[in-house]
């Protein structure tokens, strides 16, 4: 019976590890099939992605020489007009193509581009029927009309190709290729509304208003940040050719038409132009600009190879899972016929002689089997050496178990598992300048425990202690017992001030447990952070004389080998130009957030602290806040962010910390550093200027809101 069980099982194992191989090549081919669709997909969307793309080129021409006509006052040229009039087909037949195919990827973003489609076609027949005449002040109102509908309807058509291009999973490299398209899209719109302000400015003979100047200075602005953008995206390709092309296009606008466009500055402003300035500027727009475009077709091209050779890929990848599937198959039933012909016979007869030495009695001859080659052979004159072995394998498991790396009271690391591992963390540290920090706990009066309930007691609570530090410190920490009632804590990638936060955890956590029949056990705390190139010894000395002055100072505290308290690394913080979105509500209310975090700071570090007055200003910083994710919440949600609720639900977890560790603040329960460096620092500066510039690009400039908190 015992046979015939375990030579079910090994059928059984060799069944199911077949299976699993079926089924791994199986899903290897599924993957591989699906990786070719998806890149044929990929490559299908982008090329009827491509008659909006296409349509961009020559709206953004439509766009300019309009307006350069009617702010001119003069009647159309029959150069202009058929210039326009080129433009124009092309632009509706691009536009007509990429609505028909948005259509089917995405009615709502087809059914808002139709429409603005539709009002601009309603424009052009105004536009027509005003050059005919003489109107001036009709015309100058209508440029502007015209100005700012087709300058929104080219951003719309950038802004859809863009939320199509982050719809595709795709590699890494095509989401770069399609984030320089986006942003040499963006490049041209800015370059070709600067330009087409000063040409109109020059034509209409009249100075340069204060609203057109700014529109003109902030347009220049923005093409000079983008195309730094574009020189960063740049470098990771390390593309020759779009390097070149990238050459022309500085060369063509940084050096031609920019200059041109700057030394006309005055003219514009004071009133007075020539026809040969516009001519000029006309003959070296076009220039400029179909360079640009030369450079949005290379992206293109660059994209599609790039797609052909993920295609390429996949396919080769399909032939190749395919081919593993049929070899897995006939490996498998090889596999299963060699194991019953060559395996289960002898296989028996070692099962029986194994079940001889169980028994205490003689092994049978092996000689059959001994004279055996393969493995079976091994097997046959290990069977004669087993009662040995298991000697010798019972002394190598008690010095396997001396050896070991977990502590048998706790189940925690023990000093063992720190001297072999220190080092790597220590080299990694020094290496990549990263923090490392360590925390050490000592048990408070650990010694009444022992001597009042006795060493069992004390045991527990020695356990319970581990149990409870496990929950609070990080998958990443090495939590290790050093020693008695000594705790370490070390802790990779955190500064003093996390790991006194960590500490502060485990302290509080300490304080309000009830050990059964014993009561609460406090724990007194040291930490410090390594310095670069600091040996252990130092480093263990700085925070054991750290815990010894938590000790010497009534025990149940954190005590850091730090020289400054207060874990906030500037004084004050400057606001900077570049945190401003453009739209008047937000960046107020983000300045005032910067300003009431300043007050905080000033009255925490103030040598005469009063409690009463940092609480003011805390609470009104918080107040603030609330207000302020509330605008910020509904902005985003009006102006189409796609990661709204993802940033609405960051905002809640955010405020849920904060109201925790208020809680905490107010019992005492941690210091007022670690409180005010997650406010400061994680809430203010990390949140709200870095995670919030994400959304910058989707939120229109605005008036003034005036500052709500």
């Amino acid at each position: 019976m015992n046979r015939l069980m375990l030579q079910t099982k090994l059928i059984g194992f060799l069944l199911l590890t077949s299976a699993v191989i079926i089924v791994f090549s199986l899903y290897l081919l599924i993957d591989a099939w699906r990786a070719n669709d998806r890149a044929e997909a990929i490559i299908e969307l982008n090329r009827q992605a491509d008659f909006l793309f296409m349509s961009l080129k020559d709206l953004t021409f439509e766009r300019g020489r309009t307006n350069v006509v009617l702010s001119s006052g003069k009647p159309v040229s029959s150069s202009d007009r058929e210039f326009i009039e080129t433009r124009r087909k092309s632009v509706d037949e691009k536009i007509t193509r990429g609505l028909a195919w948005l259509e089917k990827e995405d009615p709502p973003l087809a059914d808002r581009l139709r429409g603005d489609y539709k009002n601009m076609l309603r424009l052009r027949q105004e536009v027509d029927s005003v050059v005919s005449g003489n109107a001036t002040a009709e015309r100058l109102r209508l440029a502007e009309v015209w100005y700012e509908q087709t300058t929104g309807i080219i951003h719309y058509i950038i802004k859809v190709l863009e939320i199509i291009g982050k719809r595709q999973e795709a590699p890494r490299r095509f989401g770069i290729y399609q984030r320089l398209l986006i942003d040499t899209l963006v490049f041209r719109d800015r370059i070709g509304q600067s330009g087409s302000i000063m040409t109109a400015a020059l034509a209409k003979n009249l100075p340069l208003s204060a609203m057109q100047y700014r529109r003109f200075t902030e347009n220049l602005a923005q093409a000079d940040y983008v195309w730094s953008e574009i020189e960063a995206e740049s470098v990771i390709l390390r593309d020759e050719k779009l390097d070149q092309q990238k050459a022309v296009v500085y060369k063509e606008y940084y050096g031609k038409y920019r200059p041109v466009l700057e030394e006309n500055i005055p003219t514009a402003l004071a009133g007075k132009s020539s026809p040969e300035k516009i001519r000029q500027l006309k003959e070296l727009s076009v220039t400029v600009f179909d360079s640009v475009f030369v450079l949005l077709h290379q992206y293109k091209d660059a994209v599609a190879t790039e797609m052909d050779e993920q295609k390429n890929k996949a396919f080769i990848s399909l032939v190749l899972a395919m081919i593993q599937f049929i070899i897995a198959l006939t490996i498998v039933a090889a596999t299963i016929f060699y194991f019953r012909s060559r395996l289960f016979q002898p296989l028996d007869h070692l099962i029986r002689a194994l079940g001889s030495i169980q028994r205490g009695e003689n092994v049978s001859d092996l000689s059959a089997e001994m004279t055996r080659a393969d493995e079976i052979g091994q097997l046959a004159a290990g069977v004669k050496m087993l009662e040995k072995s298991m000697a010798e394998e019972r002394i190598l498991r008690k010095l396997t178990e001396h050896r070991a790396v977990r502590d048998e009271l706790t189940g925690l690391h023990n000093r063992h598992f720190l001297e072999m591992n220190l080092e790597s963390v220590m080299n990694r540290s020094d290496r990549y300048d990263e923090y490392v920090s360590m925390v050490m706990f000592d048990l408070d009066f650990f010694k009444r425990v022992n001597d009042s309930w006795g060493h069992p007691a004390g045991d527990a609570v020695l356990r319970q202690t581990a149990r409870l530090a496990e929950q609070l410190v990080r998958g990443s920490d090495w939590l290790i017992r050093f020693g008695g009632e000594e705790f370490l804590v070390l802790m990779p990638q955190t500064t003093i001030e996390g790991a006194v936060v960590a500490a502060e955890k485990l302290r509080n956590s300490f304080g309000r447990h009830n050990h059964p029949g014993i009561g609460i056990v406090t724990a007194s705390f040291g930490a410090s952070q390594r310095k670069k190139n600091e040996s252990f010894s130092a480093w263990y000395a700085r925070t054991d004389a750290a815990l010894y002055e938590a000790k010497q100072t009534g025990r149940n505290r954190v005590v850091s080998a730090t020289e400054v308290d207060l874990p906030v690394r500037a004084a004050q913080v400057t606001w900077l130009a570049q945190w401003e979105t453009g739209h008047s509500l937000i960046d107020g209310q983000h300045k005032k957030l910067v300003e009431l975090s300043n007050s905080l700071i000033a009255a925490s570090i103030s040598p005469e602290l009063e409690p009463e007055k940092v609480l003011t200003c805390l609470n009104e910083l918080l107040d603030c806040l609330v207000r302020h994710f509330e605008s910020e919440e509904k902005i985003l949600k009006e102006a189409g962010y796609p990661e709204a609720a993802d940033h609405a639900a960051r905002h809640f977890e955010l405020l849920r910390e904060i109201d925790q560790l208020k809680a905490s603040y107010l019992e005492k329960e941690i210091k007022d550093s670690a409180f005010f460096l997650f406010v400061v620092n994680d809430v203010v500066m990390e949140h709200m200027l870095k995670e919030d510039k994400l959304f910058y690009p989707y939120i229109p400039p605005s008036g003034n809101h005036g500052v709500t908190c």
